[in-house]
């Protein structure tokens, strides 16, 4: 009798460890996958990615210090491994906005991103621009620079980040 209380009681012990071990793993993945998993990559200076600008830029307009956002238009993906994914928001500032002087001296524009946002609400530090000359494809031939809102643009890591791979 005591027999089989013992082997009825191990067998439930057994039963409620499995299911708590399987509750621990599926509450992990879950975890997981909103997250960082718990391994690091080393994105060198000179890195870049693709995005598109949420924001307008008009040399004429912009003021040191004006916030410019763009978005990640695939995953910014190093050594295949997943930095920020696709829609991840980039935030940046105008750090120099020279006009142009009558055709004369072209207008010149320098953006510094500083962190990426994922859609995970982690938080990436960057030291990334974009810099704009005024050309003879862009622009009004005004020797102004204008882009408007979900152009394309390349981001140009400035320093080297240390993240944790989502």
């Amino acid at each position: 009798m005591y027999k089989l209380i013992i082997t009825a009681l191990l067998l439930f012990m057994s039963a409620n460890l499995t299911f708590a071990n399987s509750s621990h793993s599926q509450i992990s993945q879950q975890y997981n996958k909103t997250n960082f998993q718990g391994y690091v990559v080393y994105v060198p200076a000179g890195s870049v990615c693709d995005a598109v600008l949420s924001t307008e830029i008009n040399s004429q307009s912009a003021v040191v210090g004006q916030t410019i956002t763009a978005i990640l238009t695939k995953d910014f993906v190093y050594e295949n491994k997943l930095i920020a994914s696709a829609g991840s928001i980039v935030n940046g500032t105008v750090v120099l906005n020279k006009q142009a002087v009558f055709k004369r001296k072209k207008a010149q524009t320098l953006i510094r991103f500083t962190t990426i946002r994922t859609p995970y609400n982690n938080l990436i530090p960057i030291n990334a621009t974009i810099q704009l000359d005024e050309n003879e494809d862009e622009g009004d031939k005004s020797g102004q620079i204008l882009i408007p809102s979900n152009s394309p643009i390349k981001l140009y890591f400035n320093q080297p980040i240390t993240v944790g791979a989502q």
